[in-house]
């Protein structure tokens, strides 16, 4: 019985009861490899487009592969900023969420909003 126990697979840790710090480690370090993902990402379509350009793929080819990898970027955007919602706001690279009232519509414009192009007399 010792020896099936040994070689058991270990419990499943579940993140509510990590602490905070090691679950902000694992989300940066989950970012990390969003960002290096969508970096291998854009060389393959630079590799893809190459690969036109020399005639080994034909432009629709070409064209369907790059569409496919611009979708997984997408993605991989989204993910990247999921996972960001998850870091300290002190942590966080890019800004997550909006500042509440930039933008109103008590705002007057003077105008229409263009230069008044009369000349001065």
């Amino acid at each position: 019985m010792r020896s099936v126990r040994k070689y058991a697979a270990p419990p499943i840790v579940h993140l509510r009861n990590l602490p905070k710090k090691l679950t902000t480690v694992m989300c940066a370090t989950k970012i990390e490899g969003v960002n290096r993902s969508r970096g291998e990402a854009a060389e393959t379509v630079h590799h893809l487009y190459m690969a036109k350009e020399k005639g080994y793929l034909t432009p629709a080819v070409f064209e369907s592969f790059r569409t496919r990898y611009k979708e997984c970027i997408r993605m991989l955007n989204g993910l990247e900023k999921s996972l960001e919602r998850k870091l300290p706001e002190g942590e966080r690279r890019w800004v997550v969420g909006e500042q509440p009232g930039m933008y109103s519509d008590k705002i007057e414009l003077d105008g229409a909003g263009w230069p008044d192009l009369k000349p001065e007399t």
